[in-house]
């Protein structure tokens, strides 16, 4: 027991439990819904969608990027939207190793992102694809995607995302023992990064 109240008052923090947030966040959602017109509230999703992903509330940026894609089916010029919702949830079924699920997500993602002439969005697809095959140790698979993730960066110029294919593409240089490789592609990504 700390005696001190000052110290025991700046170290007494309550971090809120999940049924908290998720309480949170649903209040927070009816009254958006009840605010907000379509498409400022198809923004404010997209902006808790990502905000969940990064503070690890998985389920809830599931919940919330599946809204988004009920919002938008039908709408015309959303397909975007909707693709980049099947590439979140893709993602974190990715993240959390149920890689069925995620590719079934990304499969959706892909064909939207193809249809609508998106090649960024096409290679978020593939390098998660990539990442997929590298978690189950298939290694080659994993090097395809990336490296086609990487080509199909040549027709568009962003260099934060090569960067990060080359990352991924040193990472499985480096679980092969190519070390020459896998350095070669941190050197250049340090490069991309640097410029940025």
């Amino acid at each position: 027991v700390i005696k001190d109240a000052k110290v025991r008052d700046q170290i007494n923090f309550e971090i809120g439990s999940g049924l908290q947030i998720r309480y949170q966040v649903d209040i927070l959602i009816t009254f958006a819904e009840s605010k907000y017109d379509t498409e400022k509230l198809i923004e404010f999703f997209i902006y808790l969608g990502q905000l969940s992903i990064t503070s690890g509330e998985n389920q809830i940026a599931i919940e919330i990027y599946e809204r988004i894609i009920n919002l938008c089916d039908g709408k015309r010029g959303t397909a975007d939207i909707i693709a980049n919702a099947f590439l979140a949830i893709g993602e974190v079924y990715s993240r959390q190793a149920q890689w069925e699920m995620s590719v079934t997500y990304l499969d959706k993602a892909i064909t939207i992102f193809k249809d609508e002439h998106d090649i960024k969005g096409s290679i978020h697809c593939q390098n998660i694809f990539g990442t997929i095959q590298g978690d189950q140790g298939n290694f080659e698979k994993a090097k395809e995607h990336f490296e086609n993730a990487l080509a199909a960066l040549e027709k568009i110029k962003d260099t934060a995302l090569v960067g990060k294919i080359e990352i991924n593409l040193a990472i499985i240089n480096n679980m092969q023992s190519i070390y020459n490789e896998a350095v070669s592609y941190l050197k250049r990504a340090l490069l991309n990064f640097e410029t940025l």
